[in-house]
């Protein structure tokens, strides 16, 4: 071959020579009381070095996808959860409105059925009538209060 004259070389330890067939890098150990040398062609290591490199480079890319899937996953989740926890606080804030609503009404309904109690014959039952489904109304507007709602 290109490389007879030129291995091995002497001594242990890694050693790279120039050749006229190309460059050569040899590594001589000694293992087991025996001298272990192997040479190496460097244009193959070079090759598989850029294999190796554009290996690397592709899963880098995979994950840098990847963690952009996921990122946007999350932003994506935090918004919804946002927009959760802002339409919950509206619930709240509508049930209460219409909680102390209920109980101001009823506090004047409940004045009008003692007036209607004052009175006698058909205005009494109409006005009580009245008064009792307009509690009822109430009390369905009452059902509105969202005190227990999870997030």
């Amino acid at each position: 071959t290109l490389y007879e004259n030129f291995l091995p070389f002497k001594g242990a330890g890694q050693h790279a020579i120039d050749t006229p067939g190309g460059r050569i890098f040899q590594i001589e150990e000694e293992s087991n009381g025996n001298t272990v040398i192997a040479g190496f062609d460097m244009e193959s290591l070079n090759r598989i070095l850029k294999q190796n490199n554009i290996f690397l480079a592709l899963i880098i890319l995979a994950f840098v996808i990847l963690e952009s899937a996921l990122l946007a996953s999350y932003l994506k989740y935090e918004r919804f959860s946002f927009k959760k926890e802002r339409e919950i606080n509206r619930l709240k804030e509508v049930g209460a409105l219409s909680s102390g609503f209920a109980h101001e009404f009823r506090n004047s309904l409940h004045s009008l059925t003692l007036l209607a109690k004052e009175l006698d014959g058909e205005e009494r039952r109409i006005l009580l009538d009245e008064t009792s489904r307009m509690k009822s109304i109430m009390d369905s507007l009452r059902l509105l209060n969202i005190n227990d709602i999870e997030q």
